[in-house]
């Protein structure tokens, strides 16, 4: 499902980020492109807000979602009804 859309550097680019979320998810293996992330590691939803306020989530992005989802998800089992799932415009 789709969670937002943010644009990481308004202004600068017109670079749109789409970001999705899912119920579950499996590993499948080591990433082709490990390269491009310092740590990559499941953890439980309740841990991101203090994970963010130490700045172990430092792309801005990531961490709006992850707040976002947090959010959305203490206490639910999906998204609220005012906020109804929608495909990205591209």
């Amino acid at each position: 499902r789709h969670l937002m859309s943010v644009e990481p550097s308004n202004g600068l680019t017109d670079a749109r980020h789409h970001i999705f979320w899912a119920d579950e998810g499996a590993y499948i293996g080591h990433p082709v492109d490990d390269f491009e992330s310092d740590r990559r590691e499941w953890v439980p939803l309740k841990l991101v807000p203090d994970m963010v306020a130490r700045g172990e989530v430092p792309a801005a992005n990531m961490a709006a979602a992850l707040l976002l989802l947090h959010h959305l998800r203490l206490g639910q089992d999906a998204l609220p009804r005012s906020i109804p799932p929608r495909r990205p415009e591209c």
